[in-house]
């Protein structure tokens, strides 16, 4: 009798260690749940904010394009106004000359 009360009482102390591992693995599986949805919640923050940037971007780069073709309208107007004032040996000159290569530059500088 003495014998089964012992084996009966180590079981029991066994059964009860594991019930506490098993209490404290819950535990951490719960900390780690928690980093978890923080991180995940720390992920879905960066992607709205790199969202919202890239819609700012956008929006600037659409503002800067419509500007150098503004620039670019300008460039011609005030060209064409150059050339009409021009008497007709200067018109001559101008002609002679090659405008690919003398607005490559500009146009290089401007192309958005």
């Amino acid at each position: 009798v003495t014998e089964t009360l012992c084996y009966i009482a180590e079981k029991a102390n066994k059964t009860r260690d594991l019930a506490g591992e098993i209490g404290s693995a819950g535990g951490e599986q719960t900390r780690g749940l928690g980093q978890l949805a923080k991180a995940i919640s720390q992920i879905e923050e960066v992607t709205r904010t790199v969202a919202a940037d890239a819609g700012r971007n956008l929006a600037a780069s659409d503002e800067i394009r419509s500007r150098a073709a503004g620039v670019k309208r300008i460039a011609r107007d005030l060209t064409e106004l150059g050339g009409a004032e021009l008497g007709s040996a200067d018109r001559d000159a101008v002609e002679r000359r090659d405008p690919a290569a003398s607005h490559a530059g500009y146009d290089e500088a401007v192309a958005v």
